[in-house]
Order: C-alpha cells, then sequence, then structure tokens
C-alpha cells in the first residue's frame, strides 16, 4: 500500500478542506493518505475523528490569509518550518507528497528526494500575467503588478536564505515557484482564470468538502417564505460586523430574505433591530450547496470556493474582498459576466484595510445600485447556465488521485 502525505496550508479552512477531500478519495482508492496540518486546526479534526500530524506553516495562528511580509520575514520561522516537514517526511517515508498552497515543502521534498505535487490557484502561478484585482485594461494595473512582483521576489530571497540553513540548495528567484510542483493542479478552470498552457499544469477545477461539523437548520422554512433569499458569507478568514451589518441592512431594504454566516469566526451571532430582525437569520457555519439552490443571490469575501459553488447552482455573485486574490477574482467574475465586486480595484500593501476603506465610502443608495446592477442583467440567466455547464466537466479531487496513480505506476 503506497503513502501519500497530504499537507494543507495554515492560512485557510478552504485549504484543509481540499486536503480531507484528497484524503478521502485517495483513501476510497486504496492508498494511505497522511494529513498535515496546523495545530490550530486540531478542534475542527478531534471534532471530525480525523487523524492528522501536526506541522508549523508560515502564516502562523493568526496572520493574514493571503501572503504578507510578516509569513517570510524571519528566516530562522521559515526554516524552523523547513525542519519540521522535513522531520515528518523522514518518519512517515511517503511514496508522494501533495502541498496545498504550502510555500516550503517543495524545499523539504527535495533533500528527502520524494515526489512533490502541488495544488494552487491560477492567479498565484509564476507566469500568471494579470495584476491582482485589477482588469489588465486598467492604467494603474502595471503599478499593482510591481507591487505584488516585488512582494513575491523579497518572500523569494527570505525562503532561500532559510533554505541555506538547512542545506538546501534550491534557487529561488520568485516565491511562487515554490507552489509549482511535478504536476501543478489548478482548482479554477481557465474560463474563469486563465493562465498560459504548460504540460505539467492541469486544472482539475473546485476540490470541496461538505462535511464540517455544520449548524442544525431547517431548510423547510426558507421554501415558505415568498421574499427572494441572499446569502452572505465572508468564508472563514475574513469577518467584518461593521461590513456584514451594513450589507445585510442593505439587502433587506431591497427585498431580500437573508441568512448570513461567521464562517465560525465569531461566538456571537449579530442581532438584527427593526425591519431587518424579521429578514435575517445568522448562523456560524452552514453547507453553501445546501443553501445555494434556494438563493438568488450570493454576497462572499470572493473566495474561490464560495464563487465555484455559487456559479455551480447559477446563483449571481457579489464580492466584498479582503485581500487582493479575493479582489482578483471578483474581475474574473466581471469579465465572465455572473458577478460584480462591490468595490473598486485598489492598490494592496499588506493589510485589509484598502478594501474596508473603500467600503466605508459607499453610501447605501450606491451599495444598494451595485445590487441590482448586478442582478437585473438581462443576459445574466444565459451567463450563469454557460458558467454551471462549464464547471460541470472538471472532477476536482479525482483528477488529481487520477494523475497521480498513473505516475506512480510507471
Amino acid at each position: 500500500m503506497k503513502t501519500i502525505l497530504i499537507a494543507a496550508a495554515g492560512n485557510s479552512l478552504s485549504h484543509l478542506g481540499k486536503a480531507l477531500s484528497l484524503y478521502k478519495v485517495l483513501q476510497q482508492r486504496g492508498y494511505r493518505p497522511v494529513l498535515a496540518a496546523c495545530s490550530k486546526f486540531t478542534p475542527i479534526l478531534k471534532r471530525m475523528e480525523i487523524p492528522f500530524e501536526s506541522v508549523t506553516d508560515l502564516p502562523g495562528e493568526k496572520a493574514s490569509p493571503f501572503p504578507v511580509i510578516s509569513w517570510f520575514s524571519d528566516p530562522d520561522t521559515v526554516a524552523g518550518c523547513l525542519r519540521e516537514e522535513i522531520a515528518l517526511l523522514e518518519k512517515e517515508q511517503p511514496d508522494a507528497i501533495i502541498g496545498i498552497f504550502r510555500f516550503t515543502l517543495k524545499a523539504a521534498a527535495q533533500i528527502t528526494n520524494i515526489p512533490y505535487y502541488s495544488l494552487s490557484c491560477g492567479c498565484l502561478m509564476p507566469n500568471a500575467n494579470e495584476p491582482l484585482g485589477f482588469p489588465v485594461e486598467r492604467k494603474e494595473s502595471k503599478k499593482q503588478q510591481t507591487n505584488i512582483d516585488y512582494f513575491f521576489r523579497y518572500a523569494g530571497s527570505r525562503l532561500q536564505r532559510a533554505a541555506d540553513k538547512t542545506g538546501i540548495s534550491l534557487p529561488i528567484r520568485d516565491a511562487r515557484e515554490m507552489l509549482l510542483g511535478e504536476q501543478t493542479f489548478l482548482w479554477d478552470f481557465p474560463e474563469f482564470m486563465p493562465i498560459a498552457s504548460q504540460e505539467d499544469i492541469i486544472h482539475c477545477g473546485p476540490i470541496d468538502w461538505n462535511n464540517w461539523p455544520y449548524d442544525k437548520f431547517d431548510y423547510s422554512a426558507i421554501q415558505s417564505d415568498e421574499k427572494p433569499l441572499a446569502l452572505v458569507s465572508f468564508g472563514t478568514c475574513n469577518f467584518s460586523r461593521k461590513i456584514l451589518t451594513r450589507i445585510v441592512d442593505n439587502l433587506c431594504a431591497l427585498g431580500y430574505q437573508v441568512i448570513f454566516s461567521t464562517g465560525g469566526q465569531s461566538s456571537r451571532i449579530p442581532e438584527f433591530a427593526g425591519k431587518s430582525r424579521q429578514l435575517v437569520t445568522g448562523v456560524s457555519m452552514l453547507p453553501l450547496e445546501k443553501l445555494l439552490p434556494f438563493a438568488s443571490l450570493l454576497v462572499c469575501h470572493g473566495g474561490q470556493l464560495s464563487i465555484f459553488a455559487a456559479l455551480k447552482a447559477q446563483v449571481p455573485v457579489l464580492v466584498m474582498p479582503f485581500q487582493p486574490e479575493q479582489a482578483h477574482n471578483a474581475v474574473c467574475l466581471e469579465r465572465m459576466g455572473c458577478g460584480y465586486s462591490l468595490v473598486g480595484p485598489t492598490f494592496f500593501y499588506g493589510r485589509s484595510d484598502v478594501y474596508h476603506n473603500l467600503f466605508d465610502n459607499l453610501s447605501d443608495c450606491q451599495i444598494r445600485a451595485r445590487i441590482r446592477a448586478l442582478t437585473e442583467q438581462k443576459e445574466l440567466p444565459k451567463r450563469l447556465r454557460a458558467a454551471s455547464l462549464t464547471l460541470a466537466k472538471y472532477r476536482g479531487a479525482e483528477t488529481v488521485a487520477e494523475t497521480i496513480e498513473r505516475t506512480l505506476c510507471q
């Protein structure tokens, strides 16, 4: 029985979800999968009774969900992550490794001489030529591209120093090179984020995990309400009570009933007063795929799993981004004609404040106008159907498992 180690990044629960989906598929195919994850995921993994190996990742316990300077600034910390990964690989002796958005695991795989496969998203590939959060045609896009490129080159230099400390010879010009494996699987798709074709890059499409410990919920109550349903979810990394309440209040003013999720990030569910109180239901976590068939609109942070779930269900998406990758997902949505960003493009300097500030400058009338502009497009149903049919072609975790299986059997 071959062993495959699956290591999830520590910055997002969605990356752990992808690892869990691969874990299940590989187990079903007769492999011995070993899950590696950060200690901060211990409570939820124990609750689901899933065994795992604890290994540190660069984001730490409370870092930004998007790569920032603090991830890479201390070579000793980066080298410590490398040493933990090397020790884990020497202990488990896997036949192959799957890294999910980890910037150090490729180096650990090289020194242990184990085949390394990577999962990532298209907009963070080294050959991606779109500036994060900006349409290419915008004049300011070159400045954003320069900012992002400079950051990843800086991060690459810090990774290089850490690799040197652990005796690893791995020339790194740009940290994004560490997201490439012998085969690199992209969980998005070229109609969404176009990437120059390469033999070692495979679009597998979304990799979903829908078995989290969700809240109990009466789905039959949704069907009995005549008002259109809007879902509001900022994922599991981003949460702003202020932004949430303003968006929900404006949705209610437009006649929507609203279900919002805090993604497990807040122990106290925000409460609403006045007319909104009768129209709003708040939860910690609910499965989007069960709610979306009832929905007319999803308002979210721009995470790809949320977006792709909505597109599969033919639901338009309004994005309130908290970081540049999410802002770029909104750009991709607008290009497909299936969604909008609530705020315009802005330069990113490592903090979500830039997006918060743009939102704060919006009036309620502007927020409502943006919602109506999206949902009232005549061609919207046609575009959503096309997107749903495109997504149906991709097989996610099955494609990853089959590709690795063919390689290991050669």
